[in-house]
């Protein structure tokens, strides 16, 4: 059957890089296979590993063919998060696909309950150890020797079938002067003197080779440069490719031949000669660390900082380090290497750590982004004393000095801390050089969100506008998608729908960039791209666009776009009449506010809520919703509070509160106004115009509904007007017959009559209720909503949207409220 194979170092505990490996192998044998993954592999943040592994195996059970995934040399991996992966994953894999273990130990796996299930298929030292029949097959066939079959029944023997070592037995013989050779190997119970094999082996050879793979001993992987940059000559790819062809137990690790690793046993051999040979003419221990070195400046070179830093750590150069450490940290975390940073901190030791300037901020980046600023400051504080302790270069000094402001400007981000973070940010921008690109995106983002919280989105704008050209000069295209993502909303907010779809585009235009590699951070992209097209009254397209945003968002652990596109599903839901969806949806927002962390200020799910309360009738909720948030028309207008204080006049309006309601709507239009965020002005105006309509004032509801109506057209606007239900229809109705905007009201009217979820549109009274009609009626006065209602009457909630509609036709009404009144004053109920 088709084999994923991944060959597995020391190196690849890393989760991220072990589950990279594992998707790629399975690539080679299901072309495209991994998308999902792969996106959120990319993520700064590691996702929680059940949902990583539930989208692996979501797309392995779309394939067809049976195949197995081999794990080789599993006995290197020490990671906690990889073996819970691996038990994860062989409980829930798919009868199709099979895991095979190469190991040296028995793994940190399940293996009785497997075996006691009869899920595991073991072969152990005996099962792999060649007969004497298969012994004779490949010393003769494979290896060619000619010797007799005393010989090679002693070689047999004396290795007891074990595969690696009658090959380097076979290496070993080859040297026919050595006929006695054999007769002196000694074996013992459990294991060979591998040390005497390996010398036969290591002795065969020119002084040349012998050097070359000493000193090459200390790479996990070899290529023909990096082998030359560290013996200092010239023929590293001629001396691989000559192991090779002599099967001097080197495996290759590409089609090519380019990369190249040592079999492990002849790797733990020469790395113990390699320490042994201090005072031979090989190697010094003082040339040990200068192997490492080497090694570390090619791979920093090369741009690969992993194996820069393994190699300065192997050498015990911590100034080199800290240096590697603390330069490429941001980018390593921005890639999605966080645990890898982690990692490296955790080798170095705590006396280096704490007295290094350049780790600690390294330390500060790793704790702000995984969570835990309680250790932020720490560690910023620790690098301050180190600066002002130890006689840094002013330059170096000056540019630790702008990270921690950088850092300082997230961290007060993350506290709520608005004016901090916008004045960190820019004293960081200032003293930052024109072409540090990276960091300017960085900042440049949280600027850009900053200044969205405050209010002020023509900053957040040209804030935006920059971290997404910077992010794109340093090719970090993680941070170039969420600033074009975020600029798109802003433009939203401003009321500007057509250029926010212009940078939507060029967002998914940055992602197809990435040859077929979606990042996580498009789903910022994907989610606005829904709030558009649900405006646009694309409910389908929306959704689509929505449900593959926050799958990407969450992937990414960007909560903020998590959270707005859940409350989109939900108002998207509610349009096509899915009631319990909708509030279902917005119920899974208002847990993100909660649990992830995000600053609950603009983004708050509950005036949401309000608003389907509002539209199903719910008043009681909505009122004691406002209780409980001390809401007042009377408040003090704040940018923080809009969405709350909108959802407050929408109930003002219901209530029949016209007075209150257009006091607080005046002054929250003029605020927004103030702002430049259009939509809201839109909004407000509509609501406007609702209010004067509803209190009789329809000669007076003309004129904000006209400038409502001018603002929007160009844009595309749609379900602004239709969300709040058949009494806007009357009020676009009036407008029409009094000759205003006529070719655009004709587009919005069908969008009542096709809007799931509202009131069909106003229509004359025909008729008195039916007896079922009543009962519902004197429900609706308790206050119920309409879900309550269909449980209490054991009916379907269509069906009780159908009597509603129903009364509201009979009784000349056009909602609760008014339907409530008008009953009493039939005395009805």
């Amino acid at each position: 059957m088709p084999m994923a194979w991944v060959s597995l170092d020391s190196g690849d505990s890393d989760p991220a890089r072990f589950w990279s490996y594992v998707v790629s192998a399975l690539e080679s044998i299901h072309p495209g296979f991994g998308n999902e993954v792969s996106k959120m592999l990319l993520s700064p943040d590691f996702p929680p590993m059940e949902e990583l592994l539930n989208t692996l195996l979501n797309e392995v059970s779309s394939t067809e063919c049976e195949f197995a995934l081999v794990l080789d040399d599993y006995h290197l991996i020490n990671s906690r998060l990889v073996h819970d992966g691996i038990t994860y994953l062989l409980e829930h894999a798919p009868p199709h696909m099979h895991l095979v273990i190469i190991s040296r130990v028995d793994p940190p796996l399940p293996i009785s309950r497997l075996r006691a299930r009869g899920e595991l298929f073991e072969l152990r030292g005996t099962d792999l150890r060649f007969t004497r029949s298969e012994s004779n097959i490949f010393l003769v066939k494979m290896m060619g020797l000619d010797i007799s079959s005393d010989k090679l029944k002693g070689v047999h023997d004396r290795t007891e079938g074990w595969i690696a070592a009658l090959q380097l037995a076979a290496i070993s013989m080859q040297d026919h002067k050595k006929p006695g050779v054999w007769g002196r190997v000694v074996t013992g119970e459990n294991r060979f003197v591998l040390d005497y094999l390996a010398e036969e082996v290591l002795r065969a050879q020119s002084e040349e080779v012998q050097d070359f793979l000493l000193k090459t001993s200390i790479l996990d992987r070899m290529s023909g440069p990096l082998c030359d940059s560290v013996t200092g000559l010239s023929n590293g790819q001629t001396m691989l490719e000559y192991l090779d062809h002599s099967n001097l137990l080197i495996v290759p690790l590409d089609d090519q031949r380019r990369w190249y690793r040592y079999h492990h046993l002849l790797s733990d051999f020469l790395s113990s000669r390699l320490a042994q040979q201090q005072d031979s003419k090989h190697v010094k221990i003082i040339e040990l660390e200068a192997l490492h070195l080497r090694a570390s400046e090619w791979y920093e070179e090369m741009g690969m900082p992993d194996g820069a830093v393994r190699h300065a750590l192997a050498a015990s150069d911590t100034t080199r380090t800290a240096r590697l450490v603390g330069r490429v940290a941001l980018s390593m975390i921005m890639a999605g290497a966080r645990n890898t940073v982690q990692s490296w901190l955790d080798t170095i030791p705590e006396e280096y750590l704490d007295s290094n300037p350049r780790l600690c901020i390294a330390g500060a980046w790793v704790r702000l982004l995984s969570g835990d600023l309680g250790g932020v400051e720490p560690k910023l504080i620790d690098a301050e004393r180190l600066l002002a302790d130890q006689g840094q270069d002013v330059g170096e000094a000056q540019a630790m000095r702008r990270e921690m402001d950088a850092i300082r400007a997230y961290y007060a981000r993350n506290q709520g801390d608005l004016s901090r973070t916008i004045e960190l940010s820019f004293k960081a921008l200032e003293q930052l050089p024109e072409d540090d690109f990276l960091a300017r995106s960085c900042l440049g983002l949280n600027l850009g969100y900053a200044h969205w919280l405050n209010g002020n989105v023509r900053a957040a704008e040209r804030e935006y506008e920059k971290a997404s050209a910077n992010g794109l000069a340093a090719h970090d295209y993680y941070s170039a998608l969420l600033a074009t993502s975020r600029l798109a909303r802003i433009q939203m907010l401003q009321g500007r729908m057509k250029d926010a779809r212009q940078n939507i585009d060029k967002a998914l235009n940055i992602a197809s960039e990435r040859e077929g590699e979606i990042l996580p951070a498009v789903g910022e992209a994907y989610v606005c791209m829904g709030e558009l097209l649900r405006e646009w009254n694309e409910l389908d397209e929306a959704e689509r666009y929505i449900k593959e945003g926050i799958d990407l968002c969450r992937q990414g652990g960007i909560s903020e776009s998590t959270l707005l596109g859940y409350i989109a599903l939900g108002l998207i839901k509610y349009a096509k009449g899915q009631v319990d969806e909708a509030f279902e949806a917005l119920q899974k927002a208002n847990e993100i506010s909660f649990t992830s962390g995000v600053i609950q200020t603009v983004i708050r799910t509950p005036p949401f809520q309000v608003r389907l309360w509002i539209a199903e009738g719910n008043l009681v909720e909505a009122e004691m919703w406002v209780t409980e948030e001390k809401l007042d028309h009377r408040d003090e207008i704040s940018y923080l509070k809009e969405e709350e204080h909108i959802a407050l006049a929408r109930l003002l309006i219901e209530m029949g509160l016209t007075e209150e309601a257009l006091s607080l709507i005046r002054r929250l239009c003029s605020a927004a106004e103030d702002g430049g965020r259009g939509s809201k002005v839109i909004e407000l105006l509509s609501l406007e115009a609702l209010a004067l309509f509803r209190d009789g004032d329809a000669e007076g509801a003309i004129i904000p509904m006209q400038r409502s109506l001018s603002l929007a057209e160009t844009e595309g606007y749609v379900r602004i007007f239709v969300d709040l239900g058949d009494d806007m229809a009357a009020v676009l109705r009036f407008a029409a017959s009094k000759g205003i905007m006529l070719d655009y009201i004709s587009r919005l009217l069908p969008a009542f009559d096709r809007s799931a979820g509202m009131n069909s549109a106003y229509q004359p009274s025909a008729g008195p209720l039916s007896e079922r009609e009543l009962e519902v009626m004197r429900l609706i006065s308790t206050g119920l909503s309409n879900k309550d209602i269909a449980g209490h009457l054991v009916v379907t909630l269509g069906t009780v949207k159908t009597h509603i509609n129903n009364i509201y036709r009979k009784l000349d009404t056009q909602s609760r409220t008014q339907a409530v009144a008008r009953a009493r004053e039939l005395e009805l109920i």
